[in-house]
């Protein structure tokens, strides 16, 4: 960087507005020991209890010092030291980006717990800057998040107490190559490692200097493991946890009572509204109703009838049945979409809007490119939930004595699906796929089968975070992005890796909506707040899509 300020005249005006303070090796003694003794050293050379067994030092910082992802054992890889701050190194750094290997990954805080900060949203957009400046360089992708998402539980780390305690607004930690050669990057990876990560820095300085901020304090937010326990067992199952000291919290105390109080007029013969959750003979007929009211929008056509010059879209909801908001959110885009039409940006009066009635072979369309929106992509299942068990999650199909199987992880069955007789079949030219569930305020996309980064990582990840940053200024709900096994969990023969990896979708998604605390039993008045957002999401990713192929077209 010295070398390019003094004698090239491309460095950014940027750069130079910004006073840096690099410190090459913080752990000079382990540095050292892992040259001379072991190569796979991971602490400093401190001597505790009368022995040199090292401190992690990126465990001995004082924010969430002692939680999960440390230890208290001195033999332990990440052990923490006696107290926050007990070692030299740590105390002596205030101010920084941290560099270490391997892994290709830009974290950001926290990674002592899940709970997400205040300024996730403005966090991943630095990191989606910095992981495309990366990508542009070389071609190489580094993924992006959380520590707990993509890699693991960490307390104590450095990245953490810059960002809770020294408050400083831009925190980072960047796993650097390699992947195939872990610790033992070739000699050769040195210069092109280091010219990658100069652009990723000078890219993440431009965004900041683009981007005044005040510092926000972050609130509580937890996120773990949902299990709903039958009544007569709750006690057995709490002793149980308590016995083997697994924290625990009742997130929701009578799963009964919800539910009779969200069915309780679900026999009332109803017109649609966004003010409770409706049953399909209402779905239909909204669908039908909006399609006469508006007949210069609106046309019912056969899927073989689409102009395969056309561009398309498609959207669809409670393929798991139990996730009633999902169904709402659909509805609500396709009624605003065709009252607003007139009011709506470009990258969207540009296109047709179809929408798939009743899962067989009749659509809406609205206008010029294509879109499908399917409300209801499992109806015998989700009228199943309103009339037998609230809970259900799959379909309603018969396997030998066996009933159902999960309408996301069927990838082979596709060939009997309704988006694979759509999407490979009807010659229109898809450009995005999004599929609405609930819960968990996640944007998610490929891969969901394997943990490896899919070829259009960086793509997704700007459009994730385009959706990701809507919904916020919408609503000031914060959505995380990311790769369905990074997020979430491996989930093999989803909806979005199908669309992605075998209808060559290029911009996939799953939006899981809200919400953390009810769970799937949203109540009805946060229906409309839901889906304005989700809708704000879903603009901005259009937005972002038309200028990705108008840049692509003008290459």
């Amino acid at each position: 960087m010295s070398h390019s300020h003094k004698n090239q005249s491309y460095i950014s005006t940027k750069l130079t507005s910004f006073c840096r303070y690099f410190l090459p090796v913080v752990n000079p003694d382990g540095y050292e020991y892992s040259h001379t003794v072991e190569r796979m050293w991971r602490k400093n050379r401190a001597w505790h209890g009368g022995k040199c067994v090292g401190v992690d030092l990126n465990r001995n910082f004082s924010y969430g010092w002692g939680e999960s992802g440390s230890s208290d054992v001195p033999t332990h890889n990440f052990f923490r030291g006696p107290a926050p701050f007990s070692e030299p190194e740590s105390t002596a750094m205030k101010v920084y980006i941290t560099l270490h290997s391997y892994g290709q990954i830009i974290l950001f805080p926290f990674a002592y717990k899940s709970q997400l900060c205040q300024d996730y949203v403005r966090l991943l957009e630095g990191a989606t800057v910095m992981s495309k400046a990366i990508h542009k360089c070389n071609g190489n992708i580094y993924k992006v998040g959380i520590s707990r998402d993509v890699m693991y539980s960490a307390a104590g780390t450095s990245n953490d107490w810059s960002y809770g305690e020294a408050r400083i607004p831009y925190c980072y930690l960047i796993e650097l190559r390699s992947r195939k050669h872990k610790f033992k990057l070739p000699k050769e990876e040195i210069e092109e490692t280091g010219n990658e990560i100069l652009n990723c820095v000078k890219a993440l300085m431009e965004f900041v200097d683009a981007n005044d901020v005040t510092i926000n304090i972050w609130k509580e937010e937890f996120s773990t493991m949902d299990v709903m326990v039958e009544g007569p067992r709750a006690a057995q199952v709490a002793s149980m946890m308590q016995e083997r000291e697994i924290p625990f919290a009742v997130a929701v105390g009578d799963v009964a009572v919800l539910i009779d109080k969200e069915q309780g007029s679900s026999f009332i013969r109803m017109t649609m509204d966004w003010e409770r959750y409706h049953r399909l003979d209402v779905i239909y007929e909204f669908m039908e109703n909006l399609q006469k009211e508006f007949p210069f929008l609106c046309a019912l056509l056969k899927i073989s009838n689409g102009n395969p010059n056309n561009t398309g879209i498609w959207m669809d909801g409670a393929i798991h049945p139990r996730e009633w908001v999902s169904i709402s959110v659909v509805t609500f885009i396709a009624d605003r979409i065709v009252r607003t039409f007139n009011d709506q940006p470009a990258s969207v009066t540009n296109k047709d809007w179809y929408v798939l009635l009743n899962g067989c072979s009749n659509i809406m369309t609205v206008s010029l490119s294509i879109r499908y929106i399917v409300p209801v992509l499992n109806p015998d299942g989700y009228e199943y939930t309103h009339t037998t068990d609230r809970m259900w999650r799959k379909n309603r199909s018969r396997y030998g004595e066996c009933v159902a199987m999960d309408g996301v992880k069927r990838a082979k069955k596709a060939r009997r699906t309704i988006p694979e007789k759509v999407i490979l079949k009807s010659g229109v030219d898809f450009k995005v796929f999004l599929s609405f569930h609930s819960y968990g305020e996640v944007i998610i996309f490929p891969w969901g089968y394997t943990s490896d980064a899919c070829p259009d990582y960086v793509e997704l990840l700007e459009g994730g975070t385009a959706m990701a940053k809507a919904i916020f200024q919408e609503s000031g709900h914060t959505y995380k992005v990311g790769s369905t096994k990074d997020l979430m969990y491996y989930a093999a023969g989803t909806s979005i890796d199908w669309s992605y990896g075998v209808a060559n979708v290029p911009f996939s998604y799953m939006i899981e909506l809200r919400g953390k605390k009810h769970r799937f039993l949203l109540p009805s008045e946060e229906i409309v707040p839901t889906a304005r957002e989700t809708m704000n999401g879903v603009l901005s990713l259009l937005d972002f899509v038309d200028s990705r192929c108008r840049g692509t077209q003008s290459k």
